[in-house]
């Protein structure tokens, strides 16, 4: 049974240090189905603070076999899934040639928040543009380096 709007905290930095916001889960979308989306989407749906509510992949199974697990929607369509859903947060584990022009899309409908996964873009031409366009929009970008400790 999945409990009605959990409250939680988050961060927000200031001049001052670190103050406490108390806001409602985050609805949560994420575009690509493969192994790293998959750990991404299982993780999500786990974590109180997101809303895991819809899975996108150009390959249909994949989209769907994901979707059925965790009991979330299926798309195969990016921009359908951006327009019916309405996420805060769009979580992007697709080929890295996509992620610019995703994060781009993802921002134009209206997110608050874009975690992508590394590599951020195929070149600096690319990087550049995303962080421009939700530096512009005012939308948070995070890019997903592991950090491993040898």
């Amino acid at each position: 049974m999945k409990p009605e709007a959990v409250q939680v905290s988050e961060l927000i930095s200031n001049n001052e240090g670190m103050t406490m916001k108390t806001t409602t889960q985050m609805k949560t979308v994420l575009v690509g189905c493969g192994f790293i989306g998959k750990m991404h989407a299982r993780a999500l749906k786990a974590h109180p603070e997101y809303e895991l509510v819809a899975v996108c992949d150009v390959m249909n199974e994949a989209a769907q076999a994901l979707a059925t697990e965790l009991g979330v929607k299926s798309y195969t369509d990016v921009p359908a899934m951006l327009k019916a859903m309405k996420p805060d947060l769009v979580v992007i584990c697709t080929t890295t040639t996509t992620h610019a022009s995703l994060t781009t899309l993802a921002v134009e409908s209206g997110v608050k928040g874009v975690y992508c996964e590394k590599p951020m873009a195929t070149n600096m031409k690319d990087a550049r543009a995303m962080v421009e366009t939700c530096k512009t929009h005012s939308v948070a970008l995070a890019i997903g380096h592991t950090r491993r400790v040898c």
